[in-house]
């Protein structure tokens, strides 16, 4: 049985600058496959990759409740964005191999997927959030800068 995100994991209560410290490898590497795509298709909205995050969140919240996924059905840009975010997921959780280009530490102690879902659910709040302030692409070009 998955270990599950409880005070010894997560604090009993953590605020955002708390978890973005103790996840930060974990946000980077998800945020940065996020990048790399976009580079790649600039025509990604924030949109797309708010679907694709929700999408990842709800398989890893039913992983952790020990139900069934969620079926995946995502249009032909978004496939690849959820392919390559996901590949970074099972890496950090220790089931898969590092994608081509890690970020972070290269040493680290796996997550559980409580915890994986609590990330991908931070970086969709930045979506939302920047994607207010700044329009359609606001998220994707902030975080860009980070990556350059």
């Amino acid at each position: 049985m998955a270990r599950r995100v409880d005070k010894q994991y997560l604090g009993p209560v953590m605020n955002d600058r708390e978890f973005t410290e103790r996840y930060s490898d974990d946000l980077e590497n998800i945020e940065f496959a996020i990048v790399t795509y976009y580079r790649e298709h600039p025509e990604l909205a924030d949109s797309n990759v708010d679907r694709v995050l929700d999408l990842l969140a709800r398989v890893y919240a039913a992983e952790t409740n020990q139900r069934k996924a969620p079926p995946i059905k995502l249009s032909a840009l978004d496939q690849p964005l959820f392919d390559r975010i996901r590949t970074v997921c099972e890496w950090r959780l220790g089931r898969g191999t590092a994608p081509s280009k890690p970020r972070g530490k290269a040493e680290f102690q796996p997550k559980v997927s409580e915890e994986m879902t609590a990330c991908l659910k931070r970086v969709r709040s930045s979506v939302k959030l920047w994607t207010k302030e700044l329009g359609r692409q606001g998220y994707l070009n902030w975080i860009a800068t980070f990556f350059e």
